[in-house]
């Protein structure tokens, strides 16, 4: 290759790599609109960075909530029901490391790491014994922290959990792949956008999170996609972690061994969420199981007040 096409083809990747730089930027500047304040709530020093958390409610009895595993998701999804529950718990929550307000490092993020900072911040916010309530991918992060320390924990509730089988399932080389694309600077960044995009937030939210997708206010639309684009993309390190494999933790062994209350909730119109439930009752005693008519992954948005009566 001869010196002027070498410079030439250096000169044509960077301007490349600077469009890309300057779309992404507009693109994280474009979503953001003021309903993930960070001064609404606190930050706890976690031994991975930063974690938000809000706080509310007038009861004295505490409860934690985890959204979703998803760089969307935020401390918002338990909006509605807070307000359901406000007289009866001392209601924190959280976003998740890497999601939302808290901090966002590139790191790679575990099951048992998250887990880890759970306890931390029982032990040093709360204080005391709490009812933890986590949605999907979430709620095994509850039990491995209960695991870790019972103590801790005087109940848990799980939102359409994710199948054990699927929790015992190892990385594949296409997972990998993406982790690895994900992570790339100005690449990664552009290929988080397209993957975390407007249209994609809105088809998730209404087809596969909502079973009626005229219940999904833009408010809530623009809150998800506001949550996965702040601090410029950085959540793609979270997402390449999903989708790495990295998050999923085989709990059928601890789960087994909980001796607390655990109850499941689920969408009925969710896809294998009656299944998946029977799963975890066949595996401990302790497991109580309610469905939550006409919602799919999310009833706690869509249907607040049917959600509460179980909580």
């Amino acid at each position: 290759m001869s010196k002027n096409i070498f410079r030439k083809a250096v000169v044509f990747n960077a301007a490349m790599l600077g469009g890309m730089h300057a779309i992404n930027l507009a693109i994280s500047s474009g979503s953001v609109k003021g309903l993930l304040r960070s001064d609404k709530g606190s930050f706890f020093e976690s031994r991975h960075g930063k974690l938000y958390y809000q706080v509310s409610g007038k009861g004295t009895s505490p409860i934690l909530f985890l959204h979703n595993a998803d760089s969307s998701g935020s401390a918002y999804e338990w909006f509605y029901l807070s307000k359901e529950l406000s007289d009866r718990y001392r209601i924190y929550a959280i976003d998740l490391p890497g999601c939302g307000r808290s901090e966002k490092q590139p790191i790679q993020y575990t099951n048992y790491m998250i887990a880890l900072m759970l306890n931390d911040f029982i032990r040093q916010v709360i204080g005391s014994p709490v009812h933890i309530c986590g949605v999907g991918l979430s709620g095994s992060f509850a039990v491995t922290a209960a695991s870790l320390d019972p103590s801790f924990y005087s109940r848990i509730t799980m939102i359409n959990p994710v199948s054990m089988k699927r929790l015992q399932s190892g990385l594949s080389e296409h997972a990998k792949a993406l982790r690895f694309l994900l992570s790339l600077p100005v690449i990664g960044t552009t290929i988080y956008h397209l993957v975390m995009s407007r249209s994609a937030t809105e088809y998730s939210l209404k087809e596969e999170c909502f079973f009626n997708p005229f219940l999904v206010q833009q408010s809530t639309m623009d809150a998800f996609y506001e949550g996965s684009h702040t601090d410029y993309g950085k959540g793609r390190y979270f997402l390449a972690s999903l989708n790495g494999g990295y998050l999923y933790w085989d709990i059928s062994s601890a789960f087994s061994k909980l001796t607390i209350p655990v109850t499941i909730l689920y969408g009925q119109e969710y896809k294998n969420a009656s299944s998946i439930a029977l799963e975890y009752a066949r595996c401990n005693a302790n497991v109580s199981i309610h469905a939550i008519q006409k919602t799919k992954l999310l009833p706690h948005l869509e249907n607040p007040q049917a959600v509460a009566v179980f909580l």
